[in-house]
């Protein structure tokens, strides 16, 4: 047995050469070693404390090799491209890429090789919140000022692009409404340029704003005379012998239906009762339901007693 093995020997070591080679060749032609290139974000690790970066390249761009089978299925999200930032100081700093893939693949390349990563250090301050409304409501309805909560936020980020920001901003759309506006909203920052466009580096805290727009309806407006109400008699031997007041009309608005039934409004009652001298004094309007005078002063009366003849 033992002679016919190794009489065999030379027979069986040439049969696994040639399964092996075989089996090297078809893995070589159906699963060949190919080359990728995919565009990677470039992250930053250990910045040291009190800094933020304020320029870097966003993406670089890795060469791959490996198993066709396995390379061809690669995404950016399989590889991530750092950069170290222990070392790294206020202004341009020229640091290595660096890279990790998949198990089973090898970076040929990283272009480039090294990246200048901008550095500056961390500021604050605060600035105003503010809107830019556009569109305009319904017909028959106005708008009245928004309200911002809060009207005031936190920007920090790098010193130089703190320099270029003097407010947080949002847009809305009204166009069309008629009920009031309230939306939460992400805010942006930008300075009072035209541009408007919000910069990279920089975090808002909050970061929304409370948007509320009253819309209220336009009703129709109408002036009409005032009437002051004077009741009681003066005393015996006293007489009211005139009634001036200011004013002697007031603008009022309200459903037209109210308004053409409307031909004054009159004040609050005045008392004369036993007077034997002027009666100097304020009154106000009583208005009608339905009907918005705004705020209104007071209504200045006079009302002059003189004797009897």
């Amino acid at each position: 047995m033992w002679r016919w093995f190794r009489a065999n020997l030379g027979y069986r070591i040439l049969s696994i050469l040639l399964a092996l080679g075989l089996w090297m060749y078809v893995v070589e032609d159906q699963n060949p070693i190919v080359e990728q290139v995919l565009s990677v974000p470039l992250e930053t690790r250990a910045l040291p404390g009190g800094l933020v970066i304020s320029d870097r390249p966003a993406t670089v761009k890795v060469r791959l090799e490996g198993r066709q089978g396995q390379v061809q299925d690669l995404s950016s999200r399989d590889v991530r491209a750092f950069v170290e930032l222990n070392d790294a100081r206020t202004g341009e700093n020229v640091v290595p890429v660096q890279a990790t893939v998949p198990k089973g693949v090898d970076i040929v390349s990283i272009s480039p090789e090294r990246v200048t990563v901008s550095v500056d250090k961390v500021t604050e301050k605060q600035v105003p919140v503010t809107v830019t409304v556009d569109g305009k409501p319904a017909s028959g309805y106005r708008l009245l000022d928004p309200v911002l909560k809060p009207s005031q936020v936190i920007v920090t980020g790098p010193h130089k692009s703190l320099d270029q920001i003097d407010r947080a901003f949002v847009e809305v759309t009204v166009e069309g409404v008629k009920e009031n506006y309230l939306e939460k909203l992400p805010l942006r920052v930008g300075s009072g340029k035209e541009d408007n466009k919000a910069l990279e580096w920089v975090n808002v805290k909050p970061d929304t704003v409370e948007v509320f727009i009253p819309v209220v309806q336009e009703l129709p407006v109408k002036q009409v005379p005032v009437q002051v109400d004077v009741q009681g008699t003066p005393a015996d031997g006293y007489r009211v012998a005139g009634v001036t007041f200011e004013p002697r009309t007031v603008k009022v608005s309200g459903p037209q239906e109210v308004l053409d039934t409307l031909e004054s409004l009159t004040t609050k009652p005045v008392d004369v009762n036993g007077a034997t001298a002027d009666v100097v004094g304020e009154t106000e309007l009583v208005l009608p339901a339905g009907v918005n005078a705004g705020t209104l002063p007071p209504v200045k009366v006079v009302i002059q007693i003189t004797a009897n003849p």
